[in-house]
């Protein structure tokens, strides 16, 4: 329910837009994609039919609106992540970053390593893997450099943000 259901495309389209009306000519502009916030079948209402059609309409409609890559971010299970490239390519061709949250220090919420989330997404020519978003610049620390090990020749993604602390004055502030 609320004033936006059924508006995905027409609110990304305009995002997009937006955004690159913004960001001129020489700059890049990236369209970012979150989870579902579903769980997967049995355990919950996400199935992969259904994420296929919504990745692949969101992506459709951010490429539609002049972004010039995509970055699928803070995912926290394989199965979504297949799925939501899946739908993505099935859209467009842009570039594609996969990005994991490890929120639970050195694992997703679903208990994906950072090893087999690369190993999962690497075989479906992504543009770079990652992480973004985790528990603290330590746990970030060790991820990456699973990550690292793990992704060969694919760039690396690392986006530290929400839930890393930031000094501020004498505090550290969370």
């Amino acid at each position: 329910e609320g004033p936006l259901l059924g508006r995905a495309r027409e609110v990304n389209l305009r995002a997009a837009e937006l955004a690159r009306e913004g960001a001129g000519p020489d700059l890049l502009v990236a369209g970012s994609l979150g989870p579902t916030g579903q769980l997967i079948e049995p355990y919950g209402l996400l199935n992969r039919e259904d994420a296929v059609a919504a990745y692949g309409e969101q992506a459709q409609a951010l490429a539609d609106g002049g972004v010039d890559l995509l970055v699928l971010e803070t995912i926290f299970a394989v199965e979504e992540a297949v799925w939501a490239v899946e739908g993505i390519k099935g859209a467009t061709d842009l570039p594609l970053v996969v990005s994991f949250s490890f929120d639970m220090g050195t694992r997703t919420m679903m208990g994906l390593s950072p090893t087999d989330a690369v190993a999962a997404v690497i075989p479906l020519g992504i543009a770079a893997v990652g992480t973004n978003c985790g528990r603290s610049l330590k746990d970030a620390d060790l991820v990456v450099t699973e990550i690292l090990a793990a992704a060969g020749d694919v760039p690396v993604w690392v986006k530290p943000n929400a839930g890393v602390p930031k000094i501020v004055g004498a505090e550290v502030v969370y």
